[in-house]
């Protein structure tokens, strides 16, 4: 490969991993991105100036002419929106070979090296963050190969060609377990100036935390790949085993934090004497003081507006609940605790609650500043609730900015009203099922 090729993997590689680190806690982007060792093989036809070898290499028969094998993934998310890029280097050299015209005695060696770079533009079918979904990205390869074919006493024949082609790159993933996701990517693609492109990798992806995951997998890329006067061919498939351990970054949680453990059951009270049997007293009804009809000792939301539909707990599906920020930031103030705490014991008591944590701002300020900052309130609001017990899947986070405003931002107290966290119950089935918190200042 040419140092021009191996400087352009360096500076790839070095923005993959760089750029999402110091730019996802500011953005909305969601990122992974992941380096692959390959335990690669190749099987094939090679042809040179119409000299051809069949090549048929496992792992472990590579294991000792394999200079390096690997790859590296990033993925970016935005919304429904996805940027694919991968980079691929195989460099092997190998003198096992069957070749049609190989001399009785002489050596027959053949070093290879192989550059692929993908990226893919696409739409993700499904939520991000849900247990599954699918991406589908329309795309282009780029290769680059390097062939140094060596036949005994006939000579040493050399090919170095690029190629660019279209892609279609498909990617389902499924959530197995807590931990465990299933993520296969297939590509195919070609027509340009190779003949046929494709790839299949399934691969299982064990999240340790919510940002270090360990991916291992299979591996298998197809080429068809011809000169236009046939004298120069390769028909084969480069494939093997991968291991990768990748990071996730900004707005990409993958790990989901358990269910809340049981409370312990009270301990068992020692056997008592019985006291004696009380006079016979009437009941006093059950206070009931916002007329909600659910009484006080159940009702978690004591002072519900007349007339609101609530749930069996006393709480409508409009509660106002008030939530300040520091001016300017992020950070909760100490007088939003109290708030908070109602919310965590109403989400105990009722374990079927869960929804979107979702942030609004009014219109000071840009758009694009209103959308970082409401979406980190919306996480520092999701953050507490998570801290307090509450599982994570049942408050994911999101920004809206100044969209949506719920008052005219031409006066402070309109802009007050569109200052606004809400959780966006989705247990129930009314578009205006939601529990909304209210912040007081910028």
């Amino acid at each position: 490969m040419s140092w021009q090729i191996k400087a352009a993997v360096a500076v790839a590689t070095g923005l993959a991993l760089g750029s999402p680190a110091a730019f996802a806690q500011e953005t909305p982007w969601g990122f992974e991105v992941t380096p692959y060792l390959w335990g690669g093989g190749i099987d094939g036809d090679v042809t040179l100036r119409g000299h051809k070898v069949e090549v048929d290499r496992g792992f472990d028969d590579l294991v000792d002419r394999l200079d390096f094998s690997g790859s590296l993934l990033s993925i970016g998310y935005r919304d429904h929106f996805v940027v694919y890029t991968q980079l691929d280097y195989i460099s092997t050299d190998t003198d096992e070979l069957d070749a049609d015209e190989q001399p009785a005695s002489g050596q027959v060696r053949l070093e290879s090296d192989f550059f692929a770079g993908t990226l893919g533009l696409g739409y993700i079918f499904g939520d991000a963050n849900s247990r599954r979904h699918f991406d589908l990205l329309l795309g282009a390869k780029y290769l680059s190969v390097e062939n140094d074919l060596t036949l005994g006493n006939i000579g040493q024949f050399k090919r170095d060609k690029d190629y660019l082609d279209p892609v279609l790159i498909g990617r389902p993933s499924f959530r197995l377990t807590e931990r465990w996701l299933f993520n296969p990517t297939f590509q195919i693609g070609g027509g340009v100036d190779a003949d046929l492109i494709w790839e299949l990798q399934p691969q299982f992806q064990f999240q340790i935390n919510d940002n270090v995951g360990l991916r291992i997998g299979y591996r298998n890329m197809y080429y068809d790949l011809e000169s236009e006067n046939g004298a120069n061919k390769f028909d084969g498939s480069y494939r093997g085993f991968v291991i990768g351990l990748g990071g996730t970054f900004g707005n990409r949680p993958y790990y989901l934090s358990k269910s809340e453990p049981e409370p312990a059951p009270a301990p068992a009270m020692a056997a008592t004497t019985p006291p004696p049997p009380a006079p016979m007293v009437a009941p006093e009804p059950p206070g009931d003081g916002d007329g909600d009809g659910v009484a006080d000792h159940i009702d978690k939301c004591k002072s519900t507006a007349s007339g609101v539909v609530v749930d069996a707990l006393g709480c409508g599906f409009n509660t106002t609940l008030a939530v300040q920020f520091e001016t300017n930031s992020a950070t909760l103030t100490p007088e939003s605790n109290a708030e908070l705490d109602r919310i965590v014991e109403v989400m105990r008591a009722s374990p079927t609650i869960a929804g979107y944590v979702e942030g609004y701002t009014d219109s000071t300020g840009t758009a694009a500043y209103n959308k970082q900052l409401s979406a980190k309130r919306a996480k520092a609001v999701a953050d507490y609730l998570i801290a307090q017990g509450i599982s994570r899947d049942r408050v994911i986070p999101r920004g809206h900015g100044q969209a949506d405003p719920v008052a005219s931002n031409g006066t402070e107290e309109g802009r007050a009203q569109n200052r606004r966290v809400l959780l966006r119950r989705v247990d129930a089935d009314e578009d205006s099922d939601q529990v909304r918190y209210t912040s007081d200042q910028e």
